[in-house]
């Protein structure tokens, strides 16, 4: 039996498919040093950031718009999947929550690179589910899939989440210090391996190429921050870091 993906169902999103599957290529092969990477996070220390704001501010406009649209859609959207809407406002609330009250901030953020991102992550939620409105056929497999791959993914970013977390060891200390336990001691970026994960399983409930692409150019990004963040490490912390891998324990 075929995988019922549902193809882009005209020609804008056919050519929004495309514009897709160049980014992802074209991030694929990308230099991906730190240096190219967005100024948020780790990659903000010592940037010149325009028109800075509070990390933790920054990170709210980031997902906010998203989680927002996601609500929207979950009350007035005619997606026949059960499952996607509520795993998008899922995963957004689920950041919402960890920008509140678990993550610990002490840099900043740049309020147009914030603005941007937010804007991005409601067009991506919004082209989800509206490539997933032709839909007609709910596949039960799929959308089971879907929700155990993204079960896992939510649990595992956010027990990763929790450990960075408590590297702070106030909520004053601004010192970056190594990421252990965890699949940590293995790469660099589990909670990405996680988050993809995550992503996946949205992609498989949407059962839309549109949405699976979503997954394809979150990965060549999130893989790419991935192999710059143990560049980073390997730089800031020397022997100690080890030889480890980028996203994928014993793999990459």
């Amino acid at each position: 039996m075929l995988v019922p993906i549902v193809p882009p169902p005209n020609l804008a999103y056919s050519a929004v498919a495309a514009v897709q599957v160049s980014s992802a290529v074209a991030t694929l092969f990308s230099s991906g040093g730190s240096n190219a990477q967005a100024p948020y996070s780790k990659f903000a220390i010592d940037a010149e950031l325009d028109r800075p704001i509070p990390s933790r501010v920054g990170m709210l406009l980031i997902y906010s718009p998203a989680a927002a649209y996601s609500l929207y859609a979950l009350f007035n959207s005619t997606v026949a999947s059960p499952t996607l809407i509520p795993l998008l406002l899922g995963h957004f609330a689920k950041r919402i929550f960890e920008v509140l009250f678990v993550h610990q901030y002490s840099g900043n953020t740049s309020l147009p690179l914030a603005s941007f991102i937010g804007v991005y992550y409601a067009l991506v939620s919004a082209l989800i589910v509206s490539a997933s409105a032709t839909v007609t056929v709910v596949d039960p497999t799929m959308q089971c899939t879907g929700l155990a791959l993204f079960g896992v993914g939510a649990v595992g970013n956010f027990y990763h989440h929790v450990l960075l977390s408590r590297l702070r060891r106030e909520k004053s200390d601004s010192k970056y210090r190594m990421p252990v336990s965890g699949l940590f001691d293995y790469a660099a970026a589990p909670h990405y391996l996680f988050e993809l994960i995550g992503w996946l399983g949205i992609g498989v409930t949407s059962q839309s190429l549109n949405g699976m692409l979503v997954f394809a150019t979150m990965a060549t990004y999130l893989g790419d921050r991935a192999r710059a963040q143990n560049a980073w490490n390997a730089e800031r912390f020397g022997e100690e870091w080890g030889d480890k891998k980028n996203l994928i324990p014993g793999l990459w």
